[in-house]
């Protein structure tokens, strides 16, 4: 959750800086938004694979809150 909570808030100053004077050009932040947005795919994939693990008890032996 905490990796959320400093996404939202860096785009939130990216947001804030683009196009100001002295702030992070256009094609800059555009680059930044692009890599972020890639960032937030692979991490929703990892989200599905981490969820179907433990949907499914995929953990391997000794891990997991089955073992004891």
């Amino acid at each position: 959750m905490r990796l959320v909570v400093q996404f939202d808030l860096a785009y939130d100053q990216l947001k804030r800086q683009w196009q100001e004077p002295g702030g992070i050009p256009e094609q800059e932040g555009l680059a930044l938004k692009e890599s972020a947005r890639q960032a937030v795919q692979e991490f929703s994939t990892f989200v599905e694979e981490f969820r179907g693990l433990v949907e499914i008890g995929g953990f391997p032996p000794g891990v997991g809150r089955d073992q004891p």
